[in-house]
């Protein structure tokens, strides 16, 4: 394989020699567009349909030059055989004087179930950088010229392109191109979603501008010999140092997979210099039909971890199936792989038969960040010893060892019996009847699926009618009738005579 060695100088000459002037303008051609991820579209000769039409479209507008596709055919077919690895790209550097050119709309037309899936990136022709882009989902050829001409018209002035091409030698912009997803099984196959979605997804990332996106179809021949490095068709010559050479510093790649109702798409970002991956994404969906919404959020997804906004918790428990919550919001069970802020955020981890775990976690930017909690075996000792001092008759010492076992054990799940046991104590024995209504209160609140709750509501109605308060006792049992009605707190309250 050629190495590619590009100095910061080269670099840096580079990109000075891609800005335009001002009355040089926008001198553009449009590639024939793509249509071989879909037979049907390539059947219909669609790509070409659709180049044509924009081609036509974006002629004789102000401020941009539209050279035809047949003018740079030679280039054009030596770009295509690059693209696949039979060829230099680097080669075809630099050569936007002779084609009277500095800008390359490319992009790619698939034929789905719900329309035409059709995605536009213009790109410098020297260092493959989306400037403008637009992705839409059509019925008809037509259309998706007309919607993406409006955007060209709109988007692709000298001023817009100009700044953003003066923002190009800031290394600290993160750069990233998209890789392939693979498909693991013949459903997803059959759904072409394995191709299309890394098109739809380019173009939506190209769409940010605080990030700079190297077009896929460029990247696609580094990608493709880096697969042959990994499985050792070709020796190690320092793949990687090429994608940073050229500016590509962050890669997206990913998987789909089919199961019965759903279609689960898991994705990953890695540093192209050591393939170190720094976010792991998943969503599921349920039809291709909805391959836009998905690729905007993936896009949206992107562009916070490279701004270092989001990152990723990974988080295991042993054991497993622990509940999680983040700042107070569930957010399901571990072994869990989850999108999160970066900073500080309150973590605790919730199994039955276990302690409730509780820390605070930083989150750090572009990176993976890993966690794995022990989770300490719940002892019944004080819960129990509760019982028997309840059993004896010893109610204050019942009400102290059941408050200690709540103190120890915070919200875990068995703490919901100890309150339920103090305040029936503080209610039936003891009479100290605001605190057994703290105790119910409290407990109803921060057990919210615990069934032992329709029996503290009851209390709480015996409660209030000890204390006078008629409308409270009322609302106490018609609620429960109508959210716990088939529990027997439930009948009990049908045939209370609270007088």
């Amino acid at each position: 394989m050629k190495k590619v060695i590009i100095t910061s100088v080269i670099l840096a000459s580079a990109v000075a020699a891609s800005l335009f002037s001002q009355d040089e303008g926008i001198r553009l051609a449009v590639a024939r567009f793509d249509d071989s991820t879909t037979s049907a579209g390539e059947s219909e000769k669609a790509g070409f349909a659709v180049s044509t039409l924009i081609e036509t479209g974006m002629t004789g507008i102000k401020q941009i030059t539209v050279r035809r596709e047949g003018a740079i055919k030679n280039y054009l077919a030596k770009l295509e055989m690059a693209q696949v690895g039979f060829g230099d790209l680097e080669a075809l550097k630099g050569i936007g004087k002779t084609l009277k050119i500095n800008y390359l709309t490319v992009g790619t037309i698939a034929k789905m179930e719900n329309g035409y899936e059709v995605d536009e990136r213009t790109v410098n022709i020297d260092n493959w950088m989306i400037v403008q882009s637009r992705g839409c989902t059509v019925n008809d050829i037509p259309a998706a010229a007309i919607d993406i001409e409006r955007e060209m018209r709109r988007s692709l002035t000298v001023e817009s392109v100009s700044a953003r091409e003066k923002e190009l030698p800031d290394a600290k912009k993160p750069r990233i191109s998209v890789a392939r997803f693979k498909d693991f099984s013949p459903a997803v196959q059959k759904t072409a979603l394995c191709g299309v979605l890394p098109e739809v997804l380019n173009s939506e990332l190209g769409a940010y501008k605080d990030l700079f996106v190297v077009e896929r179809k460029y990247a696609r021949s580094l990608v493709n010999e880096k697969i042959l490095e990994m499985i050792g068709v070709v020796e190690n010559d320092n793949i990687a140092a090429s994608f940073t050479n050229i500016g590509i510093g962050y890669m997206v790649e990913g998987d789909i997979r089919s199961f019965k109702d759903v279609i689960s798409v898991n994705y990953r970002i890695f540093e192209t210099a050591d393939r170190r991956v720094v976010y792991l994404g998943s969503m599921d969906i349920t039809s291709p039909s909805v391959l836009r919404p998905l690729s905007k959020s993936i896009a949206a997804a992107v562009n916070d971890v490279l701004n270092n906004r989001i990152a990723t918790l990974k988080l295991a428990s042993v054991p497993s199936g622990a509940e999680v919550f983040i700042d107070g919001a569930p957010c399901g069970n571990t072994p869990l792989v989850y999108s999160i802020q970066k900073g500080k955020h309150d973590l605790k981890l919730r199994l039955a038969g276990f302690k409730t775990a509780e820390e605070v976690i930083d989150i750090v930017p572009r990176t993976i960040n890993s966690k794995s909690v022990n989770l300490e075996r719940l002892s019944l000792q004080l819960f129990q010893s509760g019982l028997g001092l309840e059993n004896s008759g010893n109610w204050e010492g019942a009400v102290a060892s059941y408050k200690k076992f709540i103190d120890e054990y915070s919200d875990s799940p068995e703490v919901n019996q100890a309150y339920y046991r103090k305040g029936h104590i503080e209610m039936v024995n003891l009479k100290r009847f605001p605190e057994a209504l703290e105790t119910f209160q409290t407990l109803v609140n921060r057990y919210p699926d615990a069934m032992i709750r329709a029996e503290a509501y009851y209390g709480m109605a015996k409660v209030y009618h000890v204390m006078g308060n008629k409308s409270k006792t009322r609302d106490t049992l018609k609620y429960i009738i109508e959210h716990y009605g088939e529990t027997p707190a439930a009948e009990e309250a049908r045939v209370a005579n609270f007088k």
